[in-house]
């Protein structure tokens, strides 16, 4: 008799998958277990994006059932969507969309929605301030995003802290890289013309145009065996607004030039103009005095370089160049200016451009109908850099400075303990007046302290008047490029760094007595002032280590 085998029982399919589940379930709770903060902040960031994406979508929706209408209330500049309680000053409400376009209006865990629309109007943007900065450093008392909120909305408390004023209107780069004009007492936040980047809120010093008819120049400019070809093409402004210069039949040099009233002194002045190749290779740049005293640049439109020449056309009767460059605005146009003066005792001065052909020579026969160059918007300022352009007709025009300040009841809710705290700042720092000076980024009080941008350009410190605590960083620099910044003190020290490079431990003096104020891109008093960009500033209410400075500037 054949005795049975024995058959091996092995595991079913569905034993293996309730295996693989208990598994999984496990190692979920070990790491959460492990890193429960992580793992917290991960569904509380995965919850944002979803709420973000559901306000986009009912507002498009929105918009298609109301002739493309958003709802009343959403700006270029970013403003916090109304909660439902405790609604902070000037709020979206976006009630109208509940229930027919969405079921309710979420809410973040922490901190406020933002909304803003693009200049155009074709495109609806929400976002929430919770980034590295705040998962860095903590959750800051202030944090003003002026690049990416185009606001003076302040993300931590959501409500404009800051009092901003400029009496004049003042020209910057829109999103659509074109210059635009903002009004009186309006901010103004630029962007990078060829990128289309968001840089933050511009600002300057004051700066009086003397140049006259800066975009007429059939009107207030001589003409030398040249013509004016008015309105010829689209301007930097993107008008129909820029001329172009012909050169007539003769055999000779071409020029146009001003001489504008209150042009004569010994200061060092900055020329500037808006230039755009027609028929000639190179435009030139030059400032005249009295016995053809000069001093001026070349710019060559095939490299996009500005160059002074050590020659006798640019130096004859001791004329002094100091600076000079030219700045891509796209669409073919150059920003070319230069800094100097003809000599220190030179009167009548004159504001020239050269034409040259298509060879590069200044002395030659035009044909008396094509443009060798196209220019826009002259300007002629007292000081050793150009700032902003400033549009000009039948006389000279001021543009008075930027002034941004938190200060009163707005202060102190954001610094609770003056002795004690921490900046993140996020910008680019000007050049000063006196070449000298100290730009800041912070000013703390009415007077000399602040965070600054010290004589190189690649040192950044604390200044109280008397001490300095300081970092120099030979990879960056700050007048050429957006910096990341950090600062915090107490009582007794404080530690600076700079795009990752830190200055620790330095005894000072407690600045905590003259810190009653924060005064955007100057001193509190109205002087040194940033003349660049401030991309964002954050203030946390603690003092943070330099490890974290260093993790927050890298």
């Amino acid at each position: 008799m054949m005795q049975k085998s024995k058959r091996k029982k092995g595991f079913t399919l569905l034993e293996i998958l309730l295996v693989i589940a208990a598994i999984g379930i496990l190692a979920a709770i070990v790491l959460v277990a492990i890193n429960p903060n992580k793992q917290i902040e991960s569904a509380r960031a995965a919850k944002r994006k979803s709420d973000i994406n559901t306000i986009i979508k009912s507002i498009g929706q929105y918009a298609i059932d109301n002739n493309g209408q958003y709802p009343g209330g959403i700006d270029t500049g970013a403003r916090v969507i109304c909660p439902t309680t405790s609604p902070p000053v000037g709020c979206v409400d976006l009630s109208l969309l509940s229930p027919d376009y969405i079921a309710n209006i979420p809410e973040p865990d922490t901190g406020y929605y933002y909304i803003r629309r693009n200049s155009a109007g074709t495109s609806i943007e929400v976002t929430h301030p919770k980034d590295s900065i705040w998962n860095i450093g903590g959750t800051p008392s202030l944090d003003l995003n002026f690049a990416s909120n185009k606001s003076l909305i302040d993300n931590a408390s959501g409500n404009n802290l800051i009092t901003f004023t400029r009496a004049s209107t003042g020209t910057h780069i829109g999103e659509d890289g074109l210059i635009k004009t903002a009004a009186i007492n309006e901010p103004r936040f630029d962007h990078n013309p060829i990128t289309k980047e968001s840089l933050g809120l511009l600002v300057e010093e004051s700066r009086t145009n003397l140049a006259t008819r800066s975009e007429e120049f059939q009107l207030a400019w001589t003409l030398a065996s040249s013509n004016i070809s008015q309105n010829t093409i689209i301007g930097p402004d993107g008008n129909q607004s820029a001329d172009g210069v012909i050169a007539n039949t003769v055999n000779t040099s071409h020029w146009i030039e001003i001489n504008p009233t209150g042009f004569t002194t010994a200061t060092n002045t900055t020329s500037s103009i808006f230039v755009k190749q027609g028929l000639g290779s190179a435009a030139r740049l030059l400032v005249y005095g009295t016995g053809n005293a000069m001093h001026g640049v070349i710019f060559n439109f095939s490299t996009g370089v500005a160059t002074f020449t050590n020659t006798a056309e640019y130096t004859s009767g001791g004329g002094v160049t100091t600076s000079w460059g030219a700045q891509d605005y796209g669409n073919g146009w150059w920003r070319l200016w230069v800094s100097g003066y003809p000599d220190t005792a030179a009167t009548n001065r004159r504001f020239r451009i050269l034409l040259s052909n298509e060879s590069n020579v200044t002395s030659f026969a035009g044909d008396n109908a094509s443009s060798y160059v196209h220019v826009w918007g002259a300007q002629l300022e007292t000081g050793v850099f150009p700032t902003s352009y400033i549009p000009t007709t039948g006389s000279s025009v001021i543009r008075n400075a930027d002034n941004g300040t938190i200060s009163g009841t707005n202060f102190t809710s954001t610094v609770s303990n003056t002795s004690i705290g921490s900046f993140f700042i996020q910008g680019r720092g000007g050049l000063e007046s006196t070449q000298n000076g100290y730009g800041r980024f912070i000013g703390f009080n009415g007077g000399g302290v602040a965070i600054s941008r010290e004589l190189l350009n690649t040192r950044i410190g604390i200044w109280d008047g008397s001490i300095s605590t300081q970092v120099s960083n030979p990879s960056a620099n700050v007048v050429a490029n957006i910096s990341k910044i950090g600062a915090s003190f107490n009582s007794t020290t404080r530690n600076v760094a700079l795009n990752g490079v830190t200055a620790t431990g330095v005894s000072a003096v407690n600045i905590g007595s003259t810190f009653n104020q924060i005064a955007l891109g100057r001193n509190g008093n109205n002087s040194n002032y940033l003349n660049g960009v401030l991309s964002r500033v954050v203030f946390f209410s603690n003092e943070l280590s330099t490890t974290t400075l260093q993790a927050l500037t890298q």
